[in-house]
């Protein structure tokens, strides 16, 4: 066409000192959320023992929150949510408002773990990080016992949902880097 101007668009590179500043800190944007937290949300471990009096094994399932893998376990932490206990010869659950003592500590992987607790009933259970244990129902552990135990938990550990905004922000500022130096090449 005659007497019209195309336009172009011209951009300027970044310098490359601010180009790189710009990918990583969009990187470590990204990851930093990756990093390990507590969980808030509540978290189940099953324990699952032996029976040497009993027939089987004896199974128990424990609800913690806001509770960190490895952390010490007492009553004034406040991470007891309930503990179930079930084998062939015995059961009993407890709730928080149930709780007189607890303490211990439960593993990150799966294996042996400590664990003591009482309830207002006098029920207790107990697991050492040998692995053995014992439960007593209204006494101190005379009902069922055994040589070997593992405790496993149900859930990893779970990103906060604060955290997905800043992943979320670090992820589109190191795609919109990438594409603005597609552009440029």
């Amino acid at each position: 066409m005659i007497g019209t101007v195309e336009k172009t668009k011209i951009m300027t590179p970044l310098p490359r000192s601010i180009s790189r500043l710009l990918v990583l800190s969009a990187f470590a944007l990204a990851l930093a959320p990756l990093q390990a937290s507590t969980i808030t949300i509540p978290v189940q471990y099953t324990f699952t023992g032996v029976c040497q009096d009993c027939s089987g094994t004896g199974v128990g399932v424990l609800t913690l929150q806001d509770y960190t893998p490895g952390a010490t376990i007492t009553t004034q932490s406040g991470n007891f949510v309930s503990f179930t206990y079930l084998s062939s010869l015995t059961s009993f659950s407890v709730d928080a408002g149930q709780l007189v003592y607890i303490f211990g500590a439960l593993p990150l992987s799966p294996g042996p773990g400590e664990l003591f607790l009482q309830d207002s009933n006098l029920d207790v259970f107990n697991s050492s990080i040998g692995g053995s244990w014992c439960v007593g129902i209204g006494t101190p552990c005379g009902n069922d016992l055994g040589p070997t135990s593992t405790w496993d938990s149900a859930l990893a550990p779970v990103p906060e949902p604060a955290t997905i905004l800043p992943l979320a922000a670090g992820l589109i500022g190191f795609g919109l880097v990438l594409k603005r130096r597609k552009r440029l090449i």
